[in-house]
């Protein structure tokens, strides 16, 4: 993910936000993202530019592979689904 916008960024620091904010629940980003703020003081522009863009690019992918379908299946072949990702 790079990004003229994010040239200021060391790229091991853009590795270690996206995976601790992809790797949080969505209920706990907001903290992932505050600490990463707090740790990293010096680079405040760059990383809320990351963290919208990251926001963007999930909203993106939820919406193009939404399920119209209300009625899921239960089963896929022989096997039960047990839950849908």
């Amino acid at each position: 993910m790079s990004s003229p916008d994010r040239g200021d960024l060391p790229a091991e620091l853009i590795d270690q936000a996206v995976d601790r904010i992809l790797g949080a629940r969505p209920a706990n980003r907001d903290t992932v993202q505050r600490d990463l703020l707090a740790s990293h003081p010096h680079h405040e522009r760059a990383l809320l530019r990351l963290f919208a863009e990251l926001s963007g690019t999930e909203q993106l992918l939820e919406a193009s592979f939404a399920n119209d379908d209300p009625e899921m299946p239960q089963t896929l072949g022989g096997y039960r689904v047990v839950r849908h990702l």
